[in-house]
């Protein structure tokens, strides 16, 4: 059982980094696009 609950902290934290590290591209991307010159994609 303990296993267990380390095993899903563990998850859920990774899951949490992992969600984190595409919401943190996306944003760049995001920014990256409206500050460039060229608006073509926007």
């Amino acid at each position: 059982m303990i296993e267990f609950l380390v095993n899903t902290d563990f998850l859920f934290y990774t899951g949490g980094l992992v969600q984190w590290g595409f919401l943190m591209a996306f944003l760049y991307s995001l920014v990256y696009s409206i500050n460039n010159p060229n608006k073509g994609n926007v």
